[in-house]
């Protein structure tokens, strides 16, 4: 599936962050992983791989309107506009 420029532009800089952050990024599926059935190439969701039962569940959303984050279904963080998030990759 070819995704749409703004969800892989975004999803390019969350693998990045993830990266200073751990080795392994979006791809490995090590700490996030693509809810295959909400998947289109203008909407990704990606959950925490293996949740446990004593930790929070997160997750966050790419669309190419925006970024949302989620911890325990409650917006953590107000949603990016992908006009901000092109415009702001460093602040991102």
């Amino acid at each position: 599936m070819t995704l749409e420029l703004p969800v892989a532009h975004t999803l390019s800089l969350i693998d990045a962050a993830l990266r200073t952050l751990d080795p392994h990024g979006l791809a490995d599926e090590q700490v996030f992983t693509l809810d295959q059935e909400v998947s289109t190439p203008f909407y990704q969701r990606f959950v925490l791989t293996n949740p446990q039962p004593t930790k929070l569940a997160a997750w966050f959303e790419v669309a190419t309107a925006g970024t949302s984050f989620y911890l325990d279904r409650s917006a953590e963080l107000p949603e990016w506009s992908y006009d901000w998030i092109r415009d702001n990759p460093g602040g991102f």
